[in-house]
């Protein structure tokens, strides 16, 4: 396993990367371990349409450690809407459009998976 530093539309990540042997071919698997800026955008890309609105999913598996935001709310692109705490690490996951909160789909201290939808805009 090695570490790598690795920039993503301006924001920092660090990365494991494994090579694993299959044959000839050699396939890698990056995990990401932490932002290393501090903030996260959402990593579904929006607008993706489900139940009508713009998903906002775990970018990794941890912990609901805040909600900035509740239904009805108006938010704006960039802006903080839950916290992550992940290996011990607090991580700002931010909203990738400008839009209503329609859906809040965890509550504080709910474990959550990689991918998992937390929040629905619309």
């Amino acid at each position: 396993m090695r570490k790598f530093l690795i920039k993503v539309s301006g924001d920092q990540y660090e990365v494991e990367v494994e090579e694993m042997r299959n044959g000839q071919e050699v396939a890698v698997a990056p995990r990401v371990i932490a932002p290393t800026g501090g903030k996260m955008a959402a990593t579904t890309p929006c607008p993706e349409v489900h139940k009508g609105g713009c998903r906002i999913d775990s970018p990794m598996p941890g912990s609901i450690l805040k909600l900035k935001v509740k239904v009805g709310d108006e938010v704006k692109k960039g802006q903080g809407v839950f916290t992550l705490e992940a290996m011990k690490m607090e991580n700002e996951i931010t909203s990738p459009v400008n839009g209503k909160i329609a859906q809040v789909l965890a509550a504080v201290g709910d474990a959550v998976a990689v991918g998992q939808t937390i929040i629905i805009i619309d």
